[in-house]
């Protein structure tokens, strides 16, 4: 799964609100760190940008969690509900109820046919492997390369 920032959010005004709030040297640096990792938990966890208030106590982002999130709802990045908080405006922005895993593997298998057109496959013999498909390949180069039987 994926979260989707916008690169104009280090400059927003909103984070440097929450920063205010939080106060000290780094406190944009750590309500950007927080706000990314709530979306990155409301992805992976399918939640619909809904982060139950355990959760958000569990984030080690800082050494009490709740306050920055209490600052995240000051700046207008989290709204409070009755057990955690709600990210912003997250169902406009980000796949709702796993609806970005199926766009993902569609969206793979297309990436995986342009490659296929872009690249020629490695050839050795009579059987050709991708490195990108091929658990033997690792950075360094083929590992005990068994490639598969071309069709």
């Amino acid at each position: 799964m994926w979260a989707r920032l916008d690169d104009e959010l280090l400059d927003h005004e909103k984070i440097s609100t929450a920063g205010e709030v939080i106060g000290g040297r780094n406190g944009s640096v750590i309500a950007l760190g927080f706000y990314a990792q709530c979306l990155m938990w409301a992805n992976r966890h399918l939640s619909d940008g809904h982060l139950p208030q355990r959760v958000v106590k569990g984030f080690r982002h800082g050494s009490n969690p709740l306050s920055i999130a209490d600052a995240l709802v000051k700046a207008g990045l989290l709204e409070k509900n009755g057990n955690g908080f709600v990210i912003h405006d997250f169902t406009e922005f980000n796949p709702v109820g796993g609806q970005g895993e199926g766009e993902t593997a569609e969206g793979q298998a297309a990436q995986e046919g342009e490659r296929d057109a872009r690249e020629p496959p490695i050839v050795s013999g009579t059987a050709f492997c991708r490195p990108w498909r091929c658990p033997q390949w690792t950075r360094r180069g083929k590992v005990g390369f068994r490639a598969r039987a071309r069709a």
